[in-house]
């Protein structure tokens, strides 16, 4: 064979086999990196499992955060800070605002019915600084249990300044009470005696208040007037010189300070023991004082009983002396004249004790009518009725199976959830009386709110009244609280009823409101003896008091019934 041919035969074989090589090389390296690319890809798929997973976790783990600081913020309050979390609007407590709760001076905003923010004691401000109550010491009768204790003296302040409360308690006196309208305006002699009155009045009070606004504006008793601004007020109504009162604090012990409300809730256990205490220890001395009047009483019934028997004993044994004189006399003529003279002796000094006999019988028995008159009294000035007061809507209508209603009154009345009324009917005679009480639930137009019934003694229906003493939409009702302090929820509920608390009473007073453990009123005098002088209990100033104003004296009680929700 020519060896031209063979090799070029050679060479294509050559040829032929390198490139089968190459493929060979490039086949195997594009399976390597298939089955490499495959793993990445498996890996990169349970990468993303993972962090797909890790995500879901985490936005669940976030849900459940913002929830339970939504949660946590509802009932913590304050929520005035609005955040945006996990794409979510947040509104937050203002820690803040929370943090002043907790400190001894702090006080914090709250908003008020027209969107005005006011500024309040905080919870252990509260606490700390404003659970100390003043009792004039002469009507103290209880034994305190409080963290502490002291005497305030007005007798060791200076002349002067005693000297200026006796003026103001003098100016307090000479008030004369408020004149009444004549009924009849065409008397001309009533109307010009009522406008002298009314313009004595008025001359009387604006003295008293003038003489007030000195007093607190004259920088020589600023010292004087803070010592002793807890009593200050009750000496216009005694007399400086011996007026001594108890000051109870029932603050609780902060060793160290308090930085969550975990902390700050127990304390409050710690006033309320206080308080507690010193009211039944009050209680108690008060019942041990009634029971020893209805001992006392019941050992007067005992003496008159005693005193009615002797006196029939003795008129039994009158009649049968005189019986036996008489017969003497008739069947012993001779000793007539002697026997006549014995028998009148006889006479004149049983009619001697007769007569001291009745005289002491009368005495227990007009001291006993007193003391019960007193009783009566005291009660009724006590138990002053509701229905007196204004009416202020009516009933528009009433669902017996549901037990509510419907009312005219709404937004424009300033009417709020809560709010109690009264409900009336004008009786046949001309007299209110009443049928139960109403609550507001919901204030739904300008002139109409659901109620639902609170009591009812009668069937309520369409056109009856509703009243509310403490409830005024066009005017504010003035209230002085005399021997007791509303607390903070009292006064919010009563600034709610546009109800004005007095620090001292004027002639914008409608209610003088005194604690319901107070009686009134003295035993009428016996004879010979002088009668008492008026004021000599705090019923009875408060009532002398509330007359020189023109005021309506009512109980603590009557008050709060319209303030309980």
């Amino acid at each position: 064979m020519d060896s031209t041919l063979l090799g070029r035969r050679s060479a294509a074989l050559g040829s032929v086999n390198w490139a089968f090589v190459v493929t060979l090389f490039l086949l195997l390296g594009f399976i390597f990196m298939w089955f490499q690319a495959a793993d990445e890809r498996d890996k990169a798929l349970a990468e993303k499992k993972r962090a797909e997973d890790a995500y879901r976790e985490g936005n669940t783990q976030l849900t459940e955060a913002i929830t339970n600081l939504e949660d946590i913020s509802r009932v913590l309050g304050f929520q005035t800070k609005n955040l945006t979390l996990g794409g979510r609007a947040v509104v937050v407590s203002d820690v803040e605002q929370a943090r002043l709760n907790l400190e001894k001076g702090g006080e914090v905003d709250v908003l008020a019915a027209d969107g005005s923010k006011a500024k309040v004691p905080g919870f252990v401000n509260a606490l700390w600084n404003q659970t100390t109550l003043t009792i004039d010491q002469a009507a103290r009768s209880g034994t305190n249990q409080a963290t502490s204790e002291k005497t305030v003296d007005l007798s060791q302040a200076s002349p002067k300044f005693r000297e200026k409360l006796k003026e103001l308690s003098g100016l307090a006196q000479a008030v004369p009470p408020k004149p009444a309208a004549p009924v009849d305006p065409g008397d001309q002699a009533a109307e010009a005696k009522y406008k002298s009155d009314l313009a004595a009045y008025e001359q009387a009070v604006a003295a008293y208040k003038n003489a007030q606004t000195s007093f607190h504006e004259n920088g020589e008793f600023a010292a004087e007037r803070k010592a002793f601004q807890r009593v200050v007020g009750a000496t216009v109504r005694s007399d400086p010189d011996t007026f001594k009162a108890v000051e109870l604090s029932f603050k609780p012990k902060l060793d160290q300070p308090i930085t969550t409300y975990e902390q700050a809730m127990p304390l409050w256990s710690e006033v309320w023991a206080g308080i507690l205490a010193e009211f039944k220890a009050n209680k108690a001395a008060d019942r041990q004082a009634i029971e020893k009047l209805q001992a006392d009483v019941k050992a007067e019934r005992s003496t008159v009983e005693q005193q009615n028997k002797r006196y029939g004993e003795l008129e039994t044994v009158s009649r049968g002396e005189i019986e036996a004189k008489t017969r003497e006399l008739e069947t012993v003529s001779k000793r007539a004249a002697d026997n006549e003279q014995a028998a009148r002796r006889a006479e004149n000094e049983l009619q001697v004790q007769i007569t001291e006999r009745k005289k002491e019988v009368s005495t227990l028995t007009a001291e006993l009518g007193a003391y019960k008159a007193r009783t009566a009294a005291d009660k009724e000035q006590r138990d002053l009725e509701i229905r007196r007061d204004e009416v202020d809507g009516l009933v528009m209508a009433i669902d017996q199976q549901l037990q509510t209603g419907t009312i005219n009154l709404g937004s424009e009345d300033k009417v709020y959830a809560g709010l109690k009324f009264v409900v009336s009917f004008v009786d046949r005679g001309g007299a209110r009386q009443p049928k139960g009480e109403v609550q507001v639930i919901e204030v739904t137009g300008r002139k109409s709110a659901k109620v639902r019934i609170l009591n009812a003694s009668r069937q309520m229906g369409s056109g009856d009244l509703i009243s509310n003493p403490f409830y005024n939409a066009s005017r504010a009702v003035h209230v002085y609280c005399v021997g007791w302090t509303p607390d903070f929820i009292a006064r919010r509920r009563l600034e709610q009823m546009n109800c004005v608390i007095d620090t001292a009473p004027t002639a914008k007073t409608d209610y003088f409101v005194i604690p319901d453990e107070w009686q009134g009123g003295s035993a009428a005098p016996a004879e010979g003896e002088e009668a008492a002088a008026e004021g000599q209990s705090p019923m009875d100033k408060a009532r002398q008091e509330s007359q020189v104003f023109g005021a309506k004296l009512i109980t603590r009680r009557m008050l709060e019934n319209f303030l309980k929700l």
